[in-house]
């Protein structure tokens, strides 16, 4: 994938150089979805758009760049290598009954709780830090409980920008991991809602999730 801060018509334009850089990535030795854009070659689900007026607006916050863009085009050790032996499979289809919460402070469980009897499949729960709740004052741990009884699954995610999700570096996590959730670990948030709706479109089973 790439793309262009200005229509290829208008002059400084990025599209050709982008889209050039783009088929040349795609010719390469690799075997993966990527984002050319600028001078970099990024993971496409490690990436997020940063900035909407730089040229450099697609970053990897996590997950290193696959490759560099200058005179000439360079694959790093990171980028998967094709593999004739493998072929393409495509499964479709997506949950999209899903909802994602971003905790703030005063933040109420009623919140949560509201949505419990109202068909929703899957919960994305962005706590502080590494993926951090209330659990005492406005304390969720009672809702999420709900929400797992009812076989929703929860997924714990963290808000930091270039931040892992960890639920065992401080108490507030760790109660969150007694109680079942799931934690995105190194995934974008963007990753984690496309996963969260593919899987939940084969399995409802907690454990499967």
């Amino acid at each position: 994938f790439t793309g262009a801060h200005l229509p290829p018509d208008q002059a400084g334009s990025d599209a050709k150089s982008n889209l050039v850089s783009a088929f040349t990535v795609a010719s390469m030795n690799l075997s993966e979805v990527v984002i050319v854009f600028g001078s970099w070659i990024l993971r496409g689900n490690r990436s997020v758009k940063k900035d909407e007026g730089s040229l450099e607006t697609i970053s990897s916050p996590i997950f290193p760049e696959l490759g560099r863009i200058r005179m000439d085009i360079k694959l790093w050790q990171f980028a998967s290598p094709r593999n004739k032996q493998r072929k393409p499979e495509i499964n479709i289809g997506f949950e999209e009954n899903i909802m994602v919460f971003s905790i703030f402070p005063g933040f109420r469980p009623i919140l949560l709780e509201s949505i419990i009897e109202k068909g929703i499949k899957g919960i994305i729960i962005r706590g502080f830090g590494p993926g951090n709740i209330p659990i005492q004052e406005n304390s969720l741990s009672g809702s999420i409980k709900k929400c797992l009884e009812k076989n929703i699954p929860v997924v714990f995610s963290s808000q930091t920008p270039e931040g892992l999700t960890n639920l065992s570096l401080y108490e507030t996590g760790i109660v969150a991991k007694n109680l079942g959730v799931t934690s995105s670990q190194n995934m974008t948030i963007e990753a984690t809602i496309t996963k969260f709706m593919w899987v939940l479109s084969r399995t409802q089973n907690l454990e499967e999730v």
